[in-house]
């Protein structure tokens, strides 16, 4: 549940309290220390177990928590995909499966099915060990949950794709949502610059605005706005590349500023004063990130992998280009370029855009009528 892993916990943070107005209650277990602050600090109950161990984290204390606790809820929503905590649900649903047949188990992959992950030249020996361990597993895992849940119907299309055997009961398209962070009191002082707002992993494509700015500026062929690029250190070998091709350029180093892992006030401080967020992954499930510029009224410029991208299109309230170099200097140059009408414009079907599509009220709602 740490914060700075961002996407799924975020979510959960978002959604449980809003859920506790339509008079639901939720409790997370997990696989943090205790005395972690976000622990002891939540609002919310949260059952830590203490590290998983090794990559797989393995939790010896988890299957038993679930065999004593599980009856205790009338429906169990498991995150993510690859680690030990789906074989443990799975054996828990062989054991009792004729026993309660009220219980329900769902699924929420968080884009971990998506065919990206088995096929980046950078993944092959993970791509392996998710291949045996679909067959030997998680498949079977799928299999035994009253549905999977997907937050846009990308990513539930790009389930299909990846693994044969894939046969889950019941495929949901539930959206996604967030707390609107714009409805608090923070200085609004804009700043000329551009955001990147994520996990430090080449999975963002974080060298690719880099290069296009490498480029943008050798042209010369536009006013270039800063760049902040903010976020946890997932990959410190990514990290160092990209930090290596900016300090050894005395133009970009000009541009182009690393900051921390950020959150509250910071956080949203640095979103309110940006002129756009951007966001050019090789695979993005859905993007916590860019609903948050959007709340704020923010264009986002971001890669057709994001899986919301035809969102953006429709919407106007942003770019979508390839993941590419190339696709990144389209996307800063398309923004720049607009009139300050145009920027007014897009500023405000931003925000249209999230309350339309992304708002927290809105995703619980729909999430439970779809599980009712």
């Amino acid at each position: 549940m740490s914060p700075a892993i961002g996407g799924p916990s975020e979510g959960i943070r978002n959604i449980i309290p809003e859920m506790a107005k339509h008079g639901i209650t939720n409790e997370v277990v997990c696989f943090d220390n205790p005395l972690e602050s976000f622990i002891k600090e939540s609002k919310f109950k949260i059952h830590a177990l203490g590290k998983g161990y090794s990559k797989w984290s393995y939790n010896k204390l988890f299957e038993n928590w679930l065999e004593k606790n599980y009856t205790n809820y009338n429906l169990i929503i498991i995150h993510g995909l690859w680690l030990y905590q789906t074989y443990a649900v799975y054996r828990l649903i062989n054991k009792i499966k004729n026993k309660y047949s009220n219980q329900k188990f769902y699924g929420m992959p968080h884009g971990m099915l998506d065919p990206y992950f088995q096929y980046a030249k950078s993944r092959k020996i993970k791509a392996i060990r998710n291949y045996i361990y679909w067959h030997l597993i998680e498949s079977k895992y799928i299999k035994s949950l009253d549905g999977v849940l997907f937050t846009s119907d990308i990513e539930l299309q790009n389930a299909r794709k990846t693994f044969s055997n894939y046969k889950p009961k019941k495929e949901i398209m539930c959206s996604y949502g967030i707390n609107d962070l714009s409805n608090t009191t923070i200085k609004n002082e804009m700043g000329n610059y551009l955001l990147f707002l994520g996990r430090i992993d080449s999975k963002k494509g974080i060298d690719l605005i880099i290069k296009a700015y490498d480029k943008l500026i050798n042209l010369n062929s536009i006013e270039l706005p800063n760049l902040i690029i903010a976020g946890s250190i997932h990959d410190e070998n990514y990290y160092n590349y990209c930090n290596e091709i900016v300090s050894k350029n005395n133009n970009l180093k000009d541009k182009i500023s690393f900051r921390n892992f950020v959150q509250g006030e910071e956080k949203k401080e640095l979103i309110n004063n940006c002129m756009a967020l951007i966001l050019p992954s090789h695979q993005e499930n859905f993007g916590i990130s860019v609903a948050e510029a959007l709340s704020f009224g923010k264009p986002v410029l971001i890669s057709n992998k994001v899986n919301i991208h035809e969102i953006i299109l429709r919407e106007n309230c942003g770019f979508v280009e390839e993941n590419s170099v190339e696709g990144c200097i389209k996307l800063i140059t398309s923004f720049v370029s607009l009139s300050p009408n145009q920027t007014q414009e897009m500023n405000l079907n931003a925000i249209q855009a999230f309350k339309r599509n992304f708002s927290i009220e809105n995703y619980c709602q729909n999430l439970i009528k779809l599980l009712n």
